[in-house]
Protein backbone atom coordinates (compact mmCIF):
# COMPACT_ATOMS: atom_id res chain seq x y z
CA UNK A 1 0.00 0.00 0.00
CA UNK A 2 2.72 2.67 0.84
CA UNK A 3 4.47 1.92 -2.60
CA UNK A 4 1.50 2.50 -4.45
CA UNK A 5 -0.32 5.21 -3.00
CA UNK A 6 1.38 7.85 -5.12
CA UNK A 7 -0.12 6.10 -8.65
CA UNK A 8 -1.84 8.24 -10.83
CA UNK A 9 -3.71 5.51 -12.50
CA UNK A 10 -6.32 2.99 -10.52
CA UNK A 11 -4.66 0.49 -8.37
CA UNK A 12 -6.48 -2.89 -9.19
CA UNK A 13 -4.96 -5.50 -6.93
CA UNK A 14 -8.17 -7.92 -5.60
CA UNK A 15 -5.56 -9.70 -2.89
CA UNK A 16 -5.07 -5.63 -1.53
CA UNK A 17 -8.63 -3.73 -1.93
CA UNK A 18 -6.77 -1.46 0.32
CA UNK A 19 -4.60 0.08 -1.60
CA UNK A 20 -6.67 1.78 -4.23
CA UNK A 21 -9.04 2.86 -1.10
CA UNK A 22 -5.72 4.64 0.48
CA UNK A 23 -4.56 5.81 -3.08
CA UNK A 24 -8.21 7.58 -3.45
CA UNK A 25 -8.14 9.06 0.20
CA UNK A 26 -4.37 10.32 -0.42
CA UNK A 27 -5.50 12.08 -3.77
CA UNK A 28 -8.12 13.95 -2.17
CA UNK A 29 -5.52 14.92 0.68
CA UNK A 30 -3.32 16.14 -1.89
CA UNK A 31 -5.58 17.83 -4.24
CA UNK A 32 -7.57 19.93 -1.48
CA UNK A 33 -10.41 18.35 -2.46
CA UNK A 34 -10.05 18.84 -6.25
CA UNK A 35 -10.38 15.16 -6.22
CA UNK A 36 -13.59 13.52 -4.61
CA UNK A 37 -14.01 9.98 -5.70
CA UNK A 38 -17.86 10.62 -4.65
CA UNK A 39 -16.89 11.91 -1.08
CA UNK A 40 -19.05 14.97 -0.30
CA UNK A 41 -17.97 18.86 -0.98
CA UNK A 42 -18.95 19.26 2.70
CA UNK A 43 -17.49 16.28 4.56
CA UNK A 44 -13.91 17.42 2.46
CA UNK A 45 -14.43 20.71 4.09
CA UNK A 46 -15.29 19.30 7.37
CA UNK A 47 -11.83 17.15 7.34
CA UNK A 48 -10.08 20.02 6.47
CA UNK A 49 -11.67 22.54 8.83
CA UNK A 50 -10.48 19.69 11.59
CA UNK A 51 -7.52 18.92 10.74
CA UNK A 52 -5.21 21.60 9.65
CA UNK A 53 -2.49 21.27 6.88
CA UNK A 54 0.49 22.72 8.68
CA UNK A 55 2.25 24.10 5.41
CA UNK A 56 2.17 20.38 4.22
CA UNK A 57 1.16 21.60 0.51
CA UNK A 58 3.35 24.66 0.58
CA UNK A 59 6.01 22.74 1.23
CA UNK A 60 5.59 20.17 -1.55
CA UNK A 61 4.81 22.86 -3.87
CA UNK A 62 8.38 24.15 -2.74
CA UNK A 63 9.73 21.18 -3.35
CA UNK A 64 8.23 19.75 -6.81
CA UNK A 65 9.41 23.20 -8.05
CA UNK A 66 12.45 22.62 -7.25
CA UNK A 67 12.41 19.23 -8.66
CA UNK A 68 10.67 20.81 -12.03
CA UNK A 69 13.61 23.31 -12.71
CA UNK A 70 16.09 20.56 -12.30
CA UNK A 71 14.37 17.88 -13.95
CA UNK A 72 11.92 19.40 -16.23
CA UNK A 73 11.21 15.94 -18.22
CA UNK A 74 11.24 13.53 -15.46
CA UNK A 75 8.34 13.19 -12.86
CA UNK A 76 9.27 13.28 -9.34
CA UNK A 77 10.05 10.18 -8.35
CA UNK A 78 7.42 9.28 -5.70
CA UNK A 79 5.37 9.42 -8.70
CA UNK A 80 4.09 6.46 -10.91
CA UNK A 81 2.03 5.68 -13.27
Amino acid sequence: MITEHHKIRECDYDLYPLVEVFRKGDLVDFSLGLFKFGVPKTYVQEVKDNFPNASFHKNIAKRVGKWFLKHPLNPAPMMKW
